[in-house]
């Protein structure tokens, strides 16, 4: 099955409350996911790779590849190797 991409990244805005007692990669993936299921970010779209959203939010990439984790785990974005992650064509009904 051949998806369907865009090769323009994503603009994300990704608020991480330092004194929230929800781990940063639980705030980012729902910050995500919220844009994701709420149509923001299309079905297709490229989001940030690791390393750009880590530097534009100045926390590790460990802290957004968990992050990513749990989306891929979902089933709201999946990689392709050397490009990035993309937001998935079939997204779950939650």
């Amino acid at each position: 099955m051949i998806k369907k991409m865009t090769k323009s990244v994503t603009n994300i805005i990704v608020n991480i409350d330092n004194d929230s007692s929800v781990p940063k990669y639980n705030q980012i993936e729902q910050c995500i996911s919220n844009d994701i299921i709420n149509g923001k970010i299309k079905k297709g779209q490229r989001i940030p790779s690791i390393t750009e959203l880590s530097n534009s939010c100045s926390i590790s990439k460990d802290t957004v590849g968990k992050a990513y984790k749990i989306l891929r785990q979902r089933n709201l974005v999946f990689p392709v190797f050397g490009k990035g992650y993309y937001v998935s064509d079939n997204i779950p009904v939650f």
